[in-house]
């Protein structure tokens, strides 16, 4: 027997300025079985629009939703559509996202950095992949990727967001 591994649905998009609660329900027989499964990260596909890496979260009463950060879902409202077509798999990839290449050849280039990403726990893993893979500019993303790994050099794994960002943003 093959496991379905593509679940597909329609979502009432979300007001661009609903804050967190700016989220697509998953209706409970698909988020039961990823969770039934014990797979917590997905990739998300929108028609027309593209895919995210996200996760599946309970709002503690029995529900589940995929969260959309304010600039995904005002992109969304411009495809003028109430309702979205979803499709939901697992995402298997090593860090539960996208790896960006700025950050592989700087984790192949800092063995130390590169040590201390390793260590780190699977969330702090994925901020700093989404803090190196979001500017536009690839100068911008390689900056990031190399002063990323300094500051956990520096910090021997010792992360913090806030502080993180402090100390980039003084380089």
């Amino acid at each position: 027997m093959v496991e379905e591994r593509r679940f597909r649905f329609l979502a009432t998009l979300p007001p661009v300025d609903s804050g967190y609660d700016g989220n697509l329900t998953v209706p409970l027989h698909i988020a039961s079985v990823f969770l039934g499964r014990k797979v917590t990260r997905i990739r998300l596909e929108i028609e027309g629009w593209g895919y995210k890496s996200g996760a599946i979260n309970s709002r503690g009463d029995g529900t589940f939703y995929v969260y959309l950060n304010k600039e995904e879902r005002k992109q969304l409202h411009a495809l003028g559509k109430k309702e979205i077509s979803v499709v939901l798999t697992p995402d298997e990839s090593k860090y539960g996202m996208p790896m960006p290449a700025e950050l592989l050849e700087a984790l192949s280039l800092y063995p130390k950095g590169s040590e201390h990403f390793e260590r780190l726990t699977p969330g702090r893993q994925r901020s700093i992949i989404y803090t190196v893979s979001k500017p536009k500019s690839e100068a911008i993303r390689i900056k990031k990727a190399i002063l990323v790994l300094e500051y956990l050099e520096e910090v021997r794994g010792n992360m913090d967001v806030r502080e993180m960002g402090k100390w980039m943003k003084g380089k």
